[in-house]
């Protein structure tokens, strides 16, 4: 496994790029500490003259408050977001992503943000593998969140395989800088390690999109709550469907429905004919509403055709509003791949299909 950190390559991207690479440079080569005297104390005794002279040049350009935030003084935590190599979507996901971090970081909310571009295998055994190790502690911190986290599925142990899987991206979290220092050894303290998204607890998942929003509110992101997140947690290929449906509206449903529900019930339950419906959205224009059935696999469409079509009666008979009708009441499939006879039945009976890859 390769991870190819392009810090120096962000930097770029904002005013200043070349005295933040030095900070860094003295942050990696003197310690965070010493720096911190330097700053508060203005004391040089414990520096070389190379370092004080660095130092006096990267605060005379940036100023004392955007040092004190870069080595994350303050708290604020460094990001790291992760993606796999020659991976179209995750490509395009991280050019939206960088756009938040970029702001985050002029804001003052994040001490730094970074990519490292990885290759896809992680194989179990192999102990020299950053990844493979990095994967572990994800899920040792897991483990020990208070509120009962998981990395699962996203992270999964594919024992026939020998190896894990990882997303195509994901973000990290750490309270220091230095990817060795995520990794236990008899000098580093693995409780760097700050978070790991997406992740899910046994009421939601947590995307790499809904920390961000908490960090720009200044909430708690186990508290931040959002439409667009599923508020029942769903795991494996079907909730990453339903993720990336309720993230990318856009490329999927069309950026005119906004997310009102998942899982929502219908249908009385006592008698043994109700069902829930997998994602629910409402048209920002009209009272319209789109219901979506989400299947991991297209051998289980056929049974989505009849699923839609009972629940469009149910949620009709269930809502609070007479004026609607079959007309008002979309219908959508969402599979990562369809049948031919598929496309055929969806355009008679007049059904959406989504292909969700």
């Amino acid at each position: 496994m390769k991870r190819k950190n392009v810090i120096k390559g962000l930097s770029q991207e904002v005013e200043h790029g070349d005295a933040i690479d030095k900070l860094y440079h003295e942050y990696h080569y003197t310690g965070p500490e010493k720096i911190d005297k330097f700053l508060c104390e203005n004391k040089s005794s414990h520096l070389c003259q190379q370092s004080i002279d660095n130092l006096t040049e990267i605060i005379d350009e940036l100023g004392e408050d955007r040092v004190h935030q870069l080595l994350g003084l303050d708290g604020e935590p460094w990001i790291t977001v992760c993606t796999v190599m020659n991976n179209a979507e995750a490509e395009e996901r991280w050019e939206e992503i960088r756009m938040q971090l970029k702001k985050l970081w002029q804001k003052g909310s994040i001490a730094y943000y970074s990519r490292d571009v990885i290759t896809r295998s992680a194989y179990i055994d192999d102990c020299d593998n950053i990844l493979t190790e990095a994967v572990k502690q994800y899920g040792i911190w897991a483990m020990r969140n208070k509120s009962s986290l998981t990395v699962d599925p996203f992270f999964r142990k594919m024992e026939n395989e020998g190896r894990y899987a990882t997303p195509d991206i994901f973000l990290e979290v750490r309270n220091s800088l230095g990817r060795s220092h995520m990794i236990p050894t008899s000098d580093k303290d693995p409780s760097v390690l700050q978070g790991v998204f997406p992740c899910a607890d046994d009421k939601r998942q947590y995307e790499m999109e809904d920390y961000l929003k908490a960090l720009e509110e200044g909430v708690d992101w186990r508290e931040y709550q959002e439409v667009r997140s599923l508020s029942t947690p769903d795991y494996g290929a079907h909730g990453s469907i339903k993720g990336h449906i309720l993230h990318n509206p856009g490329k999927t449903i069309g950026d005119e429905w906004t997310p009102i529900a998942d899982e929502q019930q219908v249908g009385p339950i006592m008698s043994g004919d109700s069902g829930r419906i997998d994602l629910v959205f409402k048209s920002e224009t009209d009272e319209r509403y789109l219901l979506v059935e989400v299947k991991p696999d297209k051998d289980g469409v056929d049974s989505a055709f009849g699923q839609v079509g009972r629940y469009k009666h149910q949620f009709l008979a269930n809502t609070s509003l007479p004026h609607l009708s079959t007309t008002d009441i979309r219908l959508a499939i969402a599979a990562p791949d369809f049948y031919d006879a598929h496309q055929r039945i969806a355009k008679e009976w007049d059904i959406e299909l989504i292909q969700v890859n």
